[in-house]
């Protein structure tokens, strides 16, 4: 009788979890760069900071799709660009008008965005230029996206910035548009920031 081989000791290897994707690298990028001498954050080799004190939204909108900050013809026309796109379709419109009194903007906001991906067909492979104009529709339609159906053609037809948009909606105008401008004015975002979230959260 063959003696019975023997009971191996070693624990077999699992599989190497990283969790949280700790020390993951899943592309490089050249839209950001974290500079730890400086503690900073840098957009196109442009550190935030200076960019939040010296440029409008759209100006840092620019240099992120374009890799360069916009001149002042080329800045007005991308403004012009952005407020043609904002207006959603009926059917997108009709999507909103389903979700709950009761969601989280946040969550009406993510499926919302999320049913603009299902009216194209992207396969990957197209020309920088058609991605380009996909991210300046979504930049034009994600501060749509807050409102509620019987507003929206009036977002859309606003010509106020995309920053001012949803706090056009959250708050109700007029007073919205002279809260924005004196939070925006005054440099105080974290502050509207806080007041925009606790809204939200009501």
């Amino acid at each position: 009788m063959a003696k019975a081989a023997k009971k191996s000791k070693t624990k077999p290897r699992g599989p190497d979890i990283r969790k949280g994707l700790v020390g993951v690298y899943a592309d490089s990028t050249a839209v950001s760069k974290v500079m730890p001498e400086t503690n900073s954050l840098t957009y196109r080799g442009y550190a935030v900071q200076d960019l939040a004190a010296k440029c409008d939204f759209e100006e840092v909108a620019y240099l992120l799709l374009h890799g360069e900050l916009p001149s002042r013809p080329q800045l007005t026309a991308f403004k012009k660009k952005e407020r043609t796109r904002r207006a959603l379709s009926k059917r997108h419109l009709a999507v909103i008008a389903e979700f709950p009194k009761s969601a989280h903007p946040m969550d009406t906001l993510r499926t919302a965005v999320s049913y603009l991906g299902t009216t194209e067909t992207a396969w990957g492979g197209e020309a920088p230029a058609k991605d380009l104009d996909r991210a300046l529709d979504l930049l034009a339609k994600i501060p749509t996206n807050f409102a509620p159906a019987p507003s929206a053609a009036r977002l859309a037809a606003s010509t106020v910035s995309s920053l001012t948009n949803p706090i056009v909606i959250i708050f109700s105008p007029p007073a919205a548009l002279l809260e924005a401008r004196r939070y925006l004015n005054g440099g105080r975002l974290p502050r509207l920031f806080f007041k925009l979230s606790r809204a939200c959260s009501m």
